[in-house]
């Protein structure tokens, strides 16, 4: 069984008028590091895909989803009514459903957001049933060349993750003259390991405080607003070369 990378822009409509079921997939993603670890109080996504994920412009700015092509061995559903599944629930469904994807093979697919020349590219429905991982890229700010940050990375089938960002990786340097793909995480959630694995080197750690109402206080870092912890953390900035 072979995989379907489908490539938008933040501005498609396909992405604008599917903010809600994005956001659930996000926020449920997330949520894994989130209750583990007790260190983030609040969703991924609080107000907007846009506010939240620092995605500006839209046009400049990408999403990648990682599809499901075949059909599935058995009739079970990602549940997005309440209660919602969570992510291990996803992810055994999603292993329940697709026993035996090939994640190396590969079929990319672009939105006419993204090139011109091709058609409307619809999201599958239901999406959920579908979608192993996603991952979406915004410019980065650097002095030494065309840079892009890694944002809205979430995964729920094993071998998808590192899928989605290679996908995003290549698209970066192949079609927008990307030389540096940066990353952000919170050093608590112990992701570093899995990002040097896919090649990416440290550059620094950035202290993040509380303020007097118990909120993040994202003046020295580029966190957005309204995030919720338990107590002051530290990010991982991380780089790679393409």
């Amino acid at each position: 069984m072979s995989v379907t990378v489908q490539i938008y822009k933040f501005s498609s409509p396909q992405v604008v008028n599917n903010e809600s079921l994005l956001t659930r997939v996000l926020n449920r993603g997330y949520d894994l590091p989130r209750f583990k670890y007790n260190v983030i109080t609040t969703p991924r996504i609080k107000n907007s895909l846009v506010e939240d994920l620092g995605v500006s412009p839209l046009q400049d700015s990408y999403v990648f989803f990682c599809i499901a092509n075949d059909e599935p061995t058995e009739d079970k559903h990602i549940g997005c009514d309440e209660p919602l599944d969570d992510y291990e629930q996803t992810t055994e469904k999603l292993k329940l459903r697709y026993p035996h994807i090939a994640v190396n093979d590969v079929q990319r697919c672009y939105d006419n957001s993204v090139d011109e020349t091709r058609s409307d590219l619809p999201l599958p429905k239901p999406l959920e049933d579908r979608l192993l991982s996603m991952a979406a890229l915004k410019p980065h700010h650097t002095e030494s060349g065309q840079a892009f940050e890694v944002t809205g990375f979430v995964s729920f089938y094993k071998g998808a993750g590192s899928l989605v960002i290679r996908e995003a990786e290549q698209f970066a340097a192949k079609f927008l003259g990307a030389s540096q793909i940066w990353v952000t995480a919170i050093k608590e959630h112990q992701l570093r390991e899995m990002y040097e694995k896919w090649g990416y080197n440290f550059v620094e750690h950035i202290y993040v405080p509380l303020a007097s109402n118990g909120e993040v206080d994202n003046s020295g870092s580029s966190l957005e607003n309204d995030i919720g912890a338990t107590r002051p953390f530290y990010l991982e900035v991380m780089m790679k070369s393409v």
